[in-house]
């Protein structure tokens, strides 16, 4: 079953790399982030849409984080609570919940996925993602003229 397995994810791969699927693809993204031809952030349909106060939005934020927190820590699974213990489990979720929460994470995680997207619909591109992360200490740096 393995083999038929992997053939027929390569297919679907296969199907994913053809070039009509990947400018839909884009097309599509195009068409979320630029309505109009105007950035989403600064489309004034945006403006009118977003009628809820700044106080509503900080109390939904900190509604969902605590179903989060909840979720990881309160109704954490039993079987890996009894197998890596009490303390250690909450103390290693803990962690996990504010890691997920600092904007460096979120950031890194979005840069991740864009590169994985990429080198799926265009694999040609993988020296130069190589070349990117092996000079990635050249760029921010400050040469004067």
């Amino acid at each position: 079953m393995g083999d038929a397995l992997d053939d027929w994810v390569l297919e679907k791969i296969r199907l994913l790399r053809r070039g009509t699927v990947v400018a839909s693809g884009i097309q599509r993204v195009e068409q979320i982030l630029w309505p109009d031809g105007i950035f989403m952030t600064k489309h004034p349909k945006r403006k009118q849409q977003s009628s809820t106060s700044d106080e509503e939005q900080q109390q939904e934020a900190e509604r969902r984080a605590k179903f989060v927190h909840e979720l990881m820590i309160e109704k954490a699974p039993a079987t890996i609570v009894s197998l890596v213990g009490q303390n250690e489990y909450k103390q290693c979720a803990e962690d996990l919940y504010f890691f997920l929460q600092s904007s460096v994470c979120l950031k890194q995680l979005a840069f991740d996925l864009l590169e994985l997207l990429l080198l799926s619909a265009f694999p040609e591109m993988e020296k130069a993602f190589k070349q990117l992360r092996d000079e990635k200490h050249i760029f921010g740096q400050y040469t004067p003229n």
